[in-house]
């Protein structure tokens, strides 16, 4: 579990907003509405009742009135939850993605940068971010999972960065660790991971 604070930049201040969260694989839930943007763009409870028509009606109002708005976080290693904010009328909207444990990852070259979540599918795949590249650099990718090893070869886009999508499971396996490899001649950068019924386990 993680606690996490929210701020946002460009929201107007006279507005009243709402919460929702969207976890990997489900649907977009409202959870919080009665929120204000304060002068450092902080989130906190409104200490006021707003009009109806003001706020989201089917979505529990924040009572900590005046206080920070804190958000408490479960999720398995490696799971992206997607927030956003968004008033009454829907006109002003902010977007964001936490991840509170990430797999690790060990920059051991230059000074690119590799993040890795699980994919639309949480115990079989994984996706992979490659930014700080050299524009259309190549890329040696190296996997490894369960024994099993693989090597292919990608090109950084025009401004340096990649989308890797991996499917690590291995037959006869119900789960296990990974490890990804992404060499070029300006950075080497290696990330490790699980799947398969791990991808479950709430931290």
């Amino acid at each position: 579990m993680v606690t996490y604070e929210f701020a946002a930049q460009g929201l107007p201040k006279n507005h009243f907003y709402t919460l929702a969260l969207w976890p990997l694989g489900k649907e977009v839930r409202p959870i919080v509405t009665g929120l204000v943007v304060d002068e450092d763009g902080k989130f906190r409870c409104s200490d006021q009742t707003p009009d109806s028509n003001l706020q989201d009606s089917s979505s529990p109002r924040c009572k900590r009135k005046g206080e920070l708005f804190k958000l408490l976080v479960f999720a398995a290693r490696g799971e992206p939850t997607y927030v956003a904010v968004f008033s009454a009328d829907r006109h002003f909207k902010a977007f964001s993605k936490v991840i509170a444990f990430p797999f690790g990852v060990q920059i051991e070259r230059g000074h690119c940068s590799l993040s890795l979540e699980r994919g639309d599918i949480p115990d079989q795949e994984i996706v992979a971010f490659l930014a700080g590249f050299v524009p259309h650099e190549e890329l040696l990718i190296e996997t490894r999972s369960g024994g099993e090893s693989n090597r292919q070869t990608a090109k950084a886009d025009r401004d340096g960065n990649g989308v890797l999508l991996l499917r690590p499971a291995v037959i006869g396996k119900t789960f296990g660790d990974g490890t990804i490899a992404v060499r070029a001649s300006s950075c080497h950068a290696v990330g490790e991971f699980d799947w398969g019924t791990r991808a479950f386990e709430v931290q």
